[in-house]
């Protein structure tokens, strides 16, 4: 029997090893308005974002169709964060009709339009990418050509590692019409 439980202990150190080392893929949005649920709920208690990795180099910015947002807004966007001490590369505007090469790809995020799976409850997605503490690359899809402001800032965002936060007027709150300007937590300097 002692042997038995030291196969078992063995088993599952085994198993938080792989599962550590293999990358993971993490979703965060933000919607027009909050459906109940457990996340909700959750994100609900939760009054600072919390970083959950960090990019090694600057990442590459592409956006993948320029229908989608427009080059001065990613610009924008990009300004706000590194005015809060986050280093980010360069921008790259793919040319109309060409195939976003870099999505998915590690040392990019990239800025896509919807596919056919998208839910278009939410105002955008990112899907993240890390392995262990370590973000390898981040897909931002937006629903459309928004002219609501925040948006990008949020997505990128998610895309440097933070999570939501219920704190009303802050830039990562879930829910857009709560959300706001306000960066508590999120400059390099607090972190």
């Amino acid at each position: 029997m002692k042997g038995f439980n030291y196969s078992i202990k063995f088993l599952l150190a085994a198993m938080m090893l792989l599962a550590t080392s293999i990358p993971s893929i993490c979703e965060a949005s933000t919607k027009n308005k909050l459906r109940q649920g457990l996340f909700e709920d959750v994100v609900h208690f939760r009054r600072t974002p919390v970083k959950i990795g960090n990019w090694q180099t600057a990442p590459t910015i592409v956006i993948c169709n320029e229908s989608i947002t427009k080059l001065s807004d990613v610009e924008s966007a990009i300004m706000w964060w590194q005015e809060r001490g986050y280093n980010l590369g360069q921008v790259i505007v793919n040319e109309p009709n060409q195939i976003c090469h870099q999505s998915g790809r590690d040392g990019f995020i990239t800025i896509e339009g919807p596919n056919t799976g998208f839910d278009f409850d939410y105002l955008a997605i990112t899907h993240r990418k890390s392995s262990q503490d370590e973000i390898l690359s981040a897909r931002i899809i937006l629903r459309g050509r928004s002219e609501k402001i925040r948006i990008l800032e949020h997505e990128i965002g998610h895309a440097l590692g933070w999570s939501h936060c219920n704190r009303r007027g802050h830039i990562m709150n879930p829910e857009w019409s709560r959300g706001g300007w306000e960066d508590t937590g999120l400059t390099t300097d607090e972190n």
